[in-house]
């Protein structure tokens, strides 16, 4: 296996939406009636990705986070479904690691783990899909 070295990459997230699971103001318990207490807003955004020559250390800012340190942070990769939805026969395979966070942003590391390329880059158009509670 030979691996490259890592790049290190800035991007800012796209199509951002938090919901908020319950009003609630700053300090105050959670309503009673809440499934589970204390539990804040919830994230979810796009992130595109790009091809790259080897993994990627991405910082994905644009975010605006309750606490610098949010409770799930879940990255799921994707062939990118605006510009190339079908099924190309790709043996692309990845993994995520988030590494960091801040109040307004996730940096990950992205590697590609399929056998026979680990550590190698991609040429597809990958997105990272973002789901956060915080």
């Amino acid at each position: 296996m030979t691996t490259q070295a890592v790049v290190k990459a800035t991007k800012a997230v796209r199509d951002l939406k938090t919901l908020s699971l319950a009003e609630r103001k700053a300090g105050a318990a959670a309503p009673a009636g809440i499934f589970v207490p204390g539990l804040g807003n919830v994230d979810v955004a796009i992130v595109d990705v790009g091809s790259w020559p080897s993994s990627v250390l991405l910082t994905i800012t644009g975010f605006s986070f309750s606490s610098p340190t949010p409770f799930m942070i879940q990255l799921h990769p994707r062939q990118n479904q605006f510009t190339d939805n079908q099924n190309n026969d790709f043996p692309d395979q990845f993994a995520t690691q988030v590494i960091a966070t801040d109040s307004s942003s996730i940096t990950t590391l992205i590697t590609r783990i399929d056998p026979d390329n680990e550590g190698q880059g991609w040429g597809q158009d990958l997105e990272l899909d973002i789901f956060v509670v915080e």
